[in-house]
């Protein structure tokens, strides 16, 4: 139910996203909850590689590195 509101908000507020899905190059969002302290751990990982402040590392929404991206993911226990 979650994944196909979100869907739906996608398709109805966002133009771009809906001409990607209609093209085959966007899909229906994906919904994964995440070990206890997993953002944490992420923020203290790219502050160590980075050299940069805590307040300045945010919540990924896309992950371009491939070793964080395998890093959260097995850190998921239910995918929605």
């Amino acid at each position: 139910m979650a994944i196909q509101q979100t869907f739906e908000d996608l398709m109805a507020a966002n133009d771009e996203f809906r001409t990607a899905f209609w093209q085959g190059r966007a899909r229906k969002p994906t919904i994964r909850l995440l070990e206890k302290g997993t953002f944490t751990e992420y923020r203290r990982q790219k502050c160590d590689k980075t050299n940069i402040s805590i307040s300045q590392v945010k919540v990924p929404v896309v992950l371009s590195d491939q070793k964080f991206r395998e890093w959260f993911l097995e850190r998921v226990r239910i995918e929605l």
